[in-house]
Parts: structure tokens; sequence; C-alpha cells
């Protein structure tokens, strides 16, 4: 069995989005200020993309920490060691 490719199918065409479109598009202050500080040299969006990490690692950390204190209150030993303890 021959399987013939169709000549008329349409052609699919893909551009990347680059710094160039981003020049023709009125951003937002908020938006502009972002990339021209952030994201337009590498170095920088990099630094930006670890610091991030570090920042979302300590809050989540934090975070989960007291909502596993608070709901095992009273059967961790930080809050049941003052009655074990000898002075």
């Amino acid at each position: 069995m021959r399987v013939e490719a169709k000549a008329n199918l349409p052609r699919i065409t893909c551009r990347l989005f680059c710094a160039r479109d981003l020049r023709k598009i009125k951003m937002a202050g908020i938006a502009s200020t972002v990339y021209t500080v952030i994201c337009r040299r590498s170095s920088t969006f990099a630094l930006a993309i670890i610091a991030g990490t570090f920042v979302f690692e300590r809050t989540f950390d934090t975070i989960s920490n007291q909502i596993f204190d608070s709901y095992n209150k009273g059967k961790q030993w930080k809050d049941i060691k003052h009655k074990y303890e000898k002075e």
C-alpha cells in the first residue's frame, strides 16, 4: 500500500516571540519596568530566577512549619519537654 503526500495542505509557519516584537507593543508601566530591569539581560534574568527560588523556598518552608506546628500542638517535644526535664 502506497501513501502519497498531499500537496494542498496549508503551510503552518511558526514565528518566535522576540525582543523586537516587545518594542512594537506598548506595555504597561510595571511590565516595561520589569522587562527593562530584569528580563533584558540573561544574567540578570538568571539571577532573578535564583533569588526568587530562594525566597519562595524559605517562605514555603516557614509557612509549612507553622501549619505543622499548629496541627500538632501539644504532641511535639517542644510542647511537653517541661514535664520531663529535671531542674
